[in-house]
This record gives structure tokens, C-alpha cells and sequence, in this order.
């Protein structure tokens, strides 16, 4: 009875340690995207990607990456947060 328990309480650890890494992927994406759009305003300022990097201190790599972020989303964010909410809540529980 008590190790049955004890399994009961780890597979709920699980699920809720699980939900939780979801939720924080889904705070850098939202943080990516926003990052991503602050930017893309940078850029229709007319600011070259070497002086993006010197205002956020952010390096060159990131920048371009960030820059597809706008782009990717569209297609992808859908997708992402079902992958992201079906994964724990696909989950058996013992």
C-alpha cells in the first residue's frame, strides 16, 4: 500500500514538473517573440544588424535569428502550443 503510494505521489511529480517545463518553453517563446518584433522596429529604423547588436548587446547570431522568429511564427505557433499542451496532458499516469 505505501510503496503504491509512493509511486502514485513520483508519477504526479512527473506530470506537474512536466507541465511546468512546458509553460516555461512557452514564456521563451512568447519572450522570443517579443524580442523579435522589439527588432524588426529597430530595423525599420534603419539600424544595420552591427548596431542592434551593440544596443541589446545581444550577439550577431542571435539578431538573425531572431529576424526569422516573425517570419516562423506565423506558420508554426499552432502547432507549437498543441505539441506543447498535448505532451503532458498525453500523459498516463499510474
Amino acid at each position: 500500500m505505501a510503496r503504491e503510494r509512493r509511486i502514485d505521489e513520483a508519477s504526479v511529480d512527473v506530470e506537474v514538473a512536466w507541465e511546468d517545463r512546458a509553460a516555461a518553453e512557452r514564456a521563451i517563446k512568447d519572450a522570443e517573440i517579443a524580442a523579435a518584433a522589439a527588432i524588426e522596429r529597430l530595423v525599420t529604423e534603419k539600424l544595420a544588424v552591427k548596431e542592434i547588436v551593440q544596443l541589446t548587446g545581444l550577439d550577431t547570431a542571435t539578431v538573425r535569428r531572431l529576424r526569422q522568429v516573425d517570419a516562423d511564427t506565423d506558420s508554426t505557433s499552432v502547432a507549437g502550443d498543441a505539441g506543447g499542451a498535448a505532451g503532458p496532458a498525453g500523459t498516463q499516469v499510474a
